[in-house]
């Protein structure tokens, strides 16, 4: 039982033929004066003995026989008799092909039978029938069409064939001889494809290169792939590249399945590549992707099937502290007044800044250090040993610093160095002022940020400079003003500083510049990251930036609300959302990620295994 696709093909090229025929009527008509008449001889495959009771057909070269109906109004057949001969008369005037087939599998092919004019009588050449050949292929619909609707047909000869599941076809029963096929699908969106001159030779079977119908609907993606980035937060979509002859590009539209009742296009821009990345999704919720091309009139096609994805984080937030409780200073700024040794115990100044508070991993106290002397303590740094912490302390007037007491870490007093005694090798009469940014390596060497933050003295706990960092940047391009934030040594004595706003710098142990990351290339490649979707303008602050000497890595919170972590090149590591947070500070220690935020006056413990 035919489908009602397959009826409806079939009457569509009946009706071509009908058309074909009325224009190459092969029967002649009363208004001529005579008819020619076409007269041959059949072998069998020996070459000698006459083919008697041959089917001898003769159709018009360019027609078209599907196969369906016993007789073709086109086609003229006759019978030969015992002798080997045929005659075919009541023809009209043009070029003709004939078949022979003697019913056994031998067959004969004339593709070149011209009837040039009426009263004539054409006589061909005798011919021998031979074992029949055939032709293979295989149909490839580019959109992903269903190839049971499409047929195969031979130009001139009543023969053609359907094509199975997988595109494969086959026509046999062929004589020897040059075949035209035309390939036409039972489908809206695909035309015709000719292919022409197909040889084949007696009892063998020619294969096709594949034959590709046009495709004339709306086109979609093909080969669409959805791959997701744990580490970095990223939604990758990929598909085959387009056919830009026919496609301006694509739209991207996402749902969240647990909010979104709609899809909505994520892109500002038309794609025109072959892939798109979107790093706007957030954690723990679900997303559903669909991609629709853009035709050449700006016209969207039909949208792809649905790509689901489940957004999850090698991090999870362990724990959330009410950094409140610690001077009962609200919103305050803790983890800018904080620092750690290696074994994960927090030394935080207290509100008063008259003394440190030592807390564990959870947030617990464990003990105090401190001395009656200390007034104001600007900053904390531990030895990376966690042997000795160094306070520095501030001049309440200036803001300066004034002194760095040394402690051992059982809290005991070791030494008291007062700004006033760091002097230069030769000459001890030119002091420095210092501002509260230091930090000292496994040398036990101090580095001190100048009073106007813009260079570091070198110098050992007697006092005496050392070296001397200079040649920071003193603004930027924009007029504002850079100073040193922060300076980190690693246990090799390498230094990393960040200069605010626009620059971590790696010295080495001796002072010497090795590397420069700019800032602004963090945020481009961020930017890069999460798509078109956030502009430039939008990631203006980063809020929080920690640099981990050892593991060498840097810790970056935007204003987006995202948590991110680069290595020392700027490459991204891995990127967290931190929902229904505004995260700003950031310090990193036993393993564990903390970050502030003000807003909730908490501060977030975030744990998982980095790469």
């Amino acid at each position: 039982m035919k489908t009602a696709a397959t009826i409806g093909i079939t009457f569509i090229i009946c009706l071509s033929l009908v058309l074909l025929c009325a224009e190459q009527d092969i029967a002649g008509n009363g208004t001529q004066t005579g008819n020619p008449v076409i007269v041959g001889m059949l072998y069998l495959p020996d070459g000698k003995t006459p083919a008697c009771g041959a089917t001898v057909s003769l159709r018009p070269k360019g027609s078209l026989a599907i196969g369906l109906v016993k007789r073709m109004a086109d086609t003229v057949t006759v019978v030969s008799d015992a002798d080997g001969t045929f005659r075919i008369d009541t023809i009209d005037t043009g070029t003709y092909v004939l078949e022979s087939s003697d019913g056994n599998g031998n067959m004969a092919l004339n593709d070149q039978v011209i009837v040039g004019n009426t009263d004539t009588t054409l006589v061909l050449p005798p011919d021998t029938l031979e074992p029949a050949g055939a032709i293979r292929g295989r149909i490839i619909l580019s959109e992903g069409g269903d190839p049971g609707k499409v047929y195969v047909l031979v130009f001139g000869i009543n023969r053609f064939s359907t094509v199975n599941e997988d595109g494969g076809f086959t026509i046999g029963l062929l004589a020897e001889g040059i075949y035209d096929l035309r390939v036409i699908a039972g489908l809206a969106n695909y035309g015709m494809r000719d292919t022409m001159g197909v040889g084949v030779g007696s009892g063998d079977t020619t294969t096709l290169a594949p034959i590709a119908p046009p495709f004339i609907g709306n086109p979609t993606v093909k080969n669409l792939r959805l791959d997701y980035d744990t580490l970095r937060q990223i939604v990758s979509l990929s598909w085959s590249p387009l056919d830009t002859s026919r496609v301006i590009g694509v739209n991207i539209y996402r749902k969240e399945v647990e909010r979104d009742s709609v899809f909505l296009k994520i892109n500002q821009m038309v794609v025109t590549d072959s892939f798109y990345l979107d790093s706007t999704s957030m954690q723990y919720r679900t997303y559903v992707y669909r991609i629709a091309v853009i035709n050449k009139d700006s016209t969207e096609g039909i949208r792809s099937a649905e790509l689901p994805v489940r957004m999850s984080s090698i991090l999870t937030i362990d724990t959330t502290f009410d950094q409140c409780i610690y001077g009962r200073e609200e919103k305050r700024k803790i983890l800018n007044t904080m620092t750690a040794n290696d074994s994960g115990m927090f030394y935080v100044i207290d509100s008063s800044r008259n003394f440190i508070r030592i807390l564990d991993t959870d947030f617990n106290e464990r003990g105090l250090v401190g001395d009656s002397l200390l007034q104001t303590i600007g900053s904390v740094t531990i030895t990376s040993g966690g042997n000795r912490v160094y306070i520095s302390e501030l001049d309440e007037t200036t803001g300066y610093m004034q002194s760095i007491f040394m402690y051992d870490r059982n809290g005991r007093i070791e030494r008291i160095i007062p700004i006033d005694n760091i002097h230069f090798s030769g000459n001890p009469e030119l002091r420095i002022r210092a501002s509260a940014v230091f930090t000292v390596d496994e040398r036990e060497r101090i580095f001190l940020t100048s009073s106007q933050q813009d260079s570091i003295y070198v110098c050992d706990t007697s006092g005496l400079i050392l070296n001397e960092i200079g040649g920071f940047p003193a603004s930027t391009e924009y007029g504002e003003k850079c100073f040193i934030s922060s300076i980190t040594a690693s246990r090799s004595s390498d230094l990393f500083i960040y200069v605010y706003p626009i620059s971590i710098m790696t010295f080495n142990p001796e002072g010497i510049l090795q590397h420069t990351l700019a800032i602004e290339d963090l945020k481009i490649r961020y930017i890069d990251m999460i798509s078109s979707t956030v502009s430039t303008m939008s990631v203006h602050a980063v809020l929080g930036l920690f640099i981990d000497p050892q593991a060498k890595r840097i810790y970056l919170t935007a204003n987006t609300g995202d948590l991110c972590i680069f290595t020392m090149n700027g490459e991204l590591i891995v990127k967290h959302s931190l929902i229904g947070y505004t995260p700003s500070e950031i310090f990193v220690s036993g393993g564990s990620i903390y970050v502030n935020s003000p807003q909730t006056c908490n501060v977030i413990k975030l744990s998982g295994i980095l790469p």
